[in-house]
């Protein structure tokens, strides 16, 4: 700009959603920071303060007219519903930002009281109901009022943004816009109190009155709010919505308006309010960035020295389309125009800056005959529509059926079916496209007259500011002069930067009205169609005097997603924009341009060795080579393909392929000469690395054959010497050997005899002192009334009276030998006096008997502890203290040891003498939780116990073979507090109530027992009839009697349990057509056989009657049990060998047939070269 001295302007165009706000503030931001002046000397101060603040207010203005003409639709959450024109005017020294201008078109009136399902209204309500302080909240009627409340916000079913964007965030950055151009808090304050009163207006309601007429509703809140926002009386209100003043002879006659004509004047006069606010707050905005009286120039539209900005609507097509379509995509049509003789124009520039002879003439412009049907006079469709908008009677079906009269010849861009026509529809070819438009409300939409009534009595309010606002104003007062040329009387351009609020750049979808002060006829007064195409003819005179660009923005999909790419979209969008007609300009002459060296350098391999001609001048040469392409072009495709300019070679798509494909083909010689050399090179290379390699292997292999052979024959002749040393020294030591083996057996014999005899009369004498010693202990135990599968821990197992078992075993020589076991009593084994156990917390596992004076030791719980040092503690010990008391005769045991809890320390001493006789009368400590579970050696297999703290039980009886005791049926508890209740489930019986067994009580008895113990009580459970569940491969059995008719043996491989050997045809199993022999026993009830192991699984199959079990087999494949055969055949086969090798010396067989093997091939090996001679 600065260089050429010239203004331009820039085109942002597309549809809604594609981003043309976005790119209009950011190059209104770039444009703002590149002509930002630098720091002056250093001193940290601009050149110009006031060109500063204009360039913060021509920012600060996007977040006005952003809340005021933008609003959320289903494409785009922040559309823009106006067009606008941005003037920045620059210094032309400096470059520095003087000014601006906003000129705004066709804002979208009719959305202000209708919205579409999805889309909300302009965003300064929203902001203005959710983000008001409470002051504004108070004075607008807005306190406790929700957006859902008002009828213009809500229709649509959609109050909110989804694009993260707060607005009562956004309402403090529109507050803060305001501030920064110029509005004063009070002035902020009437524009936001118009908005309040547009709101409340649209919840006024109308009732029939008399026939025809129409009133304002009894007890409408919101006519009253609207009274007093506006300062207009109710009776005025009233009258200027429900009547209508016609002229009848001369004389005005007042009439009633019915409900219908009265709503239709209430939304006009919201549209009206609002389109004056909106054009107030451009007019405020373009008097803050008006350049200064003492700039360049003031008149931004004469200085050359300017960059406009156009953000204009892009070509809309929807299922139904007004008179807001029909604006809009004519003004896309004049732009389409205006962009193909811009692009119509470089391309003739182009031809003639290079020399080369213009081939078309005159480009016919395809859109020519469409906007002659919009600009035709008197009978195109723009003129028609002002004819019958002027005219009193008019109607949008006679326009329907004038505009089907007037172009039923212009058959390719206007046609209407009869179905159309029945609807009073006809459809245009634009050259985006078909559009169908509906006709409608054109007739409204173009007149859209506001009721005079009600301006005049918006002039009349006793609000100063509504009256201002409203003086001397009309939404269709026409501009001085339509040229962007001419000015106002206040020096001031047609943009709105004037001083005058009211004289400013008006556009807008209303309706004209006369003056207040004067009525003239409604056949004088504007359109919507006649004010918009004034307006876009200035902006076509201002692009077309300027250096035009042109920015297109695309929207990848509809559904506002990110990473998404809809080419059918996009393929649309870019027919709409015109850029299919641009690549048509551009493919109609010589679309593929080239610079003369890039020509001669890219193509110059197509030529053959005989065209090219050396030369010392690099131009030269160039130029002889872009000649010599060019004959090779006309030979190949004609002299109509190819052009050559000053700089740049035209060319065809043709000529281009012609010469790609001569390219291409000699680079695939060139390709092809060069593989074979390199395959040469490597195959080359390859073959003489092998053969190297070939070379060094077969030196080494005849190396290493030859030592071989060398040690071989080496080892052969010492293995053949001491061969025949050691064997006659074996037989000369054999005989030694024999003999000294028969001394040593008969003196082992003598040794053994009497080692015997001394070692049986040593267990006589001690069996004779202890049968003497321990005679009333073994009758102690014999009177002891606890039953004998009482389970004990380790040490109880100690305490059990004297056992002797005698075992005489004779040896070789018949010599008697006795082995006499004798077990001690513990208090027999020497103990300390007196030890100390610690029971920090858990299970004590301790229960005694309170019969004696003290407390005494009558069952260890070692299974069921969780206290450390738990095994120095014997039956019989007694309890001498608890922390620092002692226990005394008279103290109640029972309470004593019932309240002790964790920590105490106990101090226990061993009895001493005899064992004494326990009662009944126990008492079990375990008050504390089970920290984890440990296994005794003391329990059964298929017994358990539980501690009982807090548990319950229902019982039912079981039979078993001496008596009837108690079976589980159900129970309750947590684990954590009872000791053992995890292992518990129904059908387990009960063996045992503390030291009573329950085989030895009546059934009741047991019962009671259990219910009147002291708790805790351990109870001692055996594992019942639980119905195992068979896993993958698996067979479970019940066995309750009659015999299994199996063999078993353990599976030493695998070690998995009981494997069967072999099946009786007489036995249980062999009824079991799944099981064969190799198949595994791996449970018995919930028992693991593995960890049973061989004895105490056959003790629980041969000892489990009268309780049935339950067998589980886990079946082995076939090729298991087949290894398994060959592995024990294996076995055996080794184990006769072996045995045969020791027993029967087959040693000296097979070393025999080897020594005579040796001898033999030596023989061979040293006399095989005496066979030549």
């Amino acid at each position: 700009m600065r260089q050429h001295v010239e203004p331009h302007n820039i085109l942002v165009s597309g549809e809604s959603g594609a981003g043309k706000t976005e790119t209009t503030k950011i190059l209104l931001t770039y444009l703002a920071s590149v002509s930002t002046p630098p720091i002056d000397g250093g001193l940290g101060v601009r050149s110009n303060d006031d060109n500063a603040v204009i360039r913060q207010r021509v920012l600060e203005s996007n977040p006005i007219l952003e809340a005021f003409g933008n609003a959320k639709t289903t494409r785009n959450n922040n559309s823009s519903r106006f067009g606008k024109f941005i003037r920045l005017g620059f210094s032309p020294l400096s470059g520095e930002l003087t000014g601006a201008s906003i000129s705004t078109y066709l804002l979208e009136r009719v959305r202000l009281i209708s919205q579409a399902k999805g889309e909300r209204n302009y965003h300064i309500f929203y902001e203005l109901v959710r983000g008001a302080s409470a002051a504004h909240r108070a004075k607008f009627y807005l306190t406790d009022a929700p957006v859902h409340s008002f009828h213009y916000l809500h229709q649509s079913g959609c109050d909110s943004r989804t694009d993260g964007v707060d607005d009562a965030a956004q309402y403090k950055r529109t507050l803060h816009a305001m501030t920064t151009i110029g509005l004063t808090p009070q002035e902020q304050t009437n524009v936001l109190q118009l908005v309040a009163s547009i709101l409340h207006l649209g919840n006024v309601k109308f009732v029939k009155k008399g026939q025809d007429g129409s009133r304002v509703a009894d007890g409408c809140p919101s006519a009253a709010i609207v009274c007093k926002l506006l300062g207009i009386g109710s009776g005025d209100f009233e009258g200027a919505l429900c009547t209508r003043e016609i002229i009848a002879g001369f004389e005005p006659v007042v009439t009633m308006v019915c409900v219908e004509r009265a709503v239709h004047a209430r939304d006009t006069l919201a549209k009206a309010i609002y389109t004056r606010v909106f054009e107030y707050l451009v007019t405020r905005i373009n008097s803050s960035v008006a350049p200064a009286r003492d700039a360049a120039s003031t008149d931004l539209s004469k200085t050359a020295s300017a960059i406009g900005i156009v953000d204009i609507f892009g070509f809309e097509s929807f299922d139904t389309n007004s008179l807001e379509q029909l604006c809009i995509n004519f003004a896309n049509e004049k732009l389409q125009q205006l962009f193909g003789r811009f692009v119509f124009g470089m391309e003739q520039a182009t031809y003639e800056s290079e020399g080369v002879p213009w081939p078309f003439g005159e480009w016919p412009m395809a859109n020519e005959g469409c906007l002659a049907l919009f600009e035709a006079r008197p009978c195109g469709l723009f003129a028609l529509l002002d004819e019958q908008s002027r005219l009193s009677k008019g109607s949008d079906r006679t326009l329907a059926t004038k505009l089907y009269d007037a172009f039923r010849k212009h058959s390719a861009h206007f046609t209407a079916s009869k179905l159309d026509q029945a609807h009073g529809a006809f459809t245009i070819v634009h050259y985006a496209g078909p559009v169908t438009y509906s006709t409608r409300g054109f007739c409204d939409k173009n007149k859209d007259s506001v009721p005079h009534d009600a301006l005049v009595a918006l002039t009349t309010s006793s609000l100063d500011f509504v009256a201002d606002f409203f003086d001397d104003w009309h939404p269709h007062d026409l501009p001085a002069s339509t040229t962007p040329i001419h000015s106002t009387k206040n020096n001031r351009s047609f943009t709105g930067a004037g001083s005058n609020p009211s004289s400013f750049f008006r556009s807008s979808l209303g309706g004209g009205r006369p003056s207040l002060q004067s009525s003239t006829s409604n056949i004088l007064s504007a359109t919507v169609v006649l004010t918009f195409k004034m307006q876009l003819s200035s902006l076509l005179a201002t692009l077309e005097a300027s250096q035009s660009h042109f920015i297109r923005c695309i929207m990848p999909n509809d559904a506002m997603a990110p990473r998404t790419f809809d080419s059918k979209r996009v393929i649309h969008q870019l027919r709409c924009c015109g850029l299919v007609a641009v690549a048509q300009i551009a493919r109609a002459g010589f679309p593929v341009r080239l610079p003369h060296a890039t020509y001669a350098s890219t193509y110059a391999p197509v030529l053959h060795k005989s065209m090219t001609v050396a030369s010392t001048n690099t131009l030269h040469l160039e130029t002889q080579v872009g000649h010599a392409l060019d004959a090779f072009v006309v030979a190949t495709c004609g002299p109509t393909h190819v052009r050559r300019g000053r700089t740049i070679v035209f060319l065809t798509h043709g000529a281009l392929q012609a010469l790609e494909a001569a390219l291409t083909t000699c680079r695939h010689a060139a390709a092809t000469v060069l593989q074979a050399y390199a395959r040469l090179h490597l195959v080359r290379t390859w073959f003489l690395e092998v053969r190297r390699a070939i070379i060094v292997l077969q030196s080494h292999v005849r190396m290493w054959t030859a030592r071989n052979k060398f040690r071989r024959l080496r080892l052969a002749v010492q293995f053949i010497q001491k061969a025949w040393v050691a064997h006659r020294a074996k037989w000369s030591a054999r005989s030694e050997r024999q003999l000294a083996w028969t001394r040593r057996h008969a003196a082992a014999r003598v040794v053994q005899s009497s080692v015997r005899r001394r070692q049986a009369c040593l267990r006589a004498a001690a069996l004779r002192h202890a049968l003497t010693s321990n005679q009333n202990i073994h009758d102690d135990k014999h009177s002891v009334e606890e039953p004998e599968t009482e389970v004990h821990s380790d040490h109880d197992q100690c305490t059990h009276d004297i056992m002797l078992s005698h075992r005489v075993s004779s040896s070789d020589d018949d010599d008697d030998s006795v082995d006499d076991v004798v077990r001690l009593n513990s208090h027999h084994i020497k103990r300390d006096a007196s030890y100390v156990v610690e029971w920090t917390g858990g299970v004590l596992g301790l229960s005694f008997d309170v019969s004696f004076s003290t407390p005494v030791v009558r069952r260890v719980h070692a299974s069921l502890s969780d206290v450390p040092g738990l095994g120095n503690v014997h039956k019989g010990d007694r309890l001498l203290s608890i922390n620092d008391y002692n226990i005394r005769p008279m103290d109640n045991l029972t309470s004593l040891l019932l309240d002790m809890t964790p920590p105490v320390k106990l101090l226990l001493a061993p009895w001493t003498g005899p064992v004494p006789i326990f009662s009944n009368d126990m008492v079990t400590i375990g008050l504390a939780q089970l920290v984890r579970q440990r296994s005794s050696s003391v329990l059964q297999s298929s017994e358990f116990e539980v501690l009982v703290e807090t548990a319950t039980f229902a019982w039912s009886p079981y039979k078993t073979a001496s008596a009837m005791v108690p079976m589980v049926h159900s129970f309750e508890g947590d684990a954590d507090e009872n000791a053992g209740l995890a292992m518990l489930q129904p059908s387990d019986v009960l063996l045992q109530v503390g030291a009573v067994l329950t085989a030895d009580i009546p059934y009741e008895e047991a019962l009671q027992r259990v219910a009147d113990a002291p708790r805790p009580v351990v109870l001692r459970f055996q594992v019942g009839l639980r119905q195992p569940r068979a896993g993958p491969d698996q067979v479970i059995m019940a066995w309750s009697e009659g015999s299994l008719g199996v063999e078993w043996t353990w599976d030493k491989m695998l070690h998995r349990g009981l494997e069967i050997q072999r099946i009786h045809s007489h036995g249980l199993v062999a009824h079991q057509p799944e099981l064969r022999v190799g198949d595994v026993l791996v449970h018995i009830n919930h028992f693991d056989t593995s960890v049973l192991g061989f004895d105490e699984a056959t003790k629980l199959l041969t000892q489990h009657n009268p309780s049935p079990l339950h067998l589980t087999f886990q079946k082995s494949p076939a090729w298991v049990r087949q290894t398994k055969t060959i592995i024990r055949l294996a076995v055996d086969a080794m184990t006769i060998l072996l045995e045969a090798w020791t027993t029967y010396e087959v040693w000296r067989v097979l070393a025999a047939v080897a020594l005579y093997c040796a001898i033999y091939w030596t023989d061979e090996i040293l006399f095989f070269p005496l066979k030549f001679f």
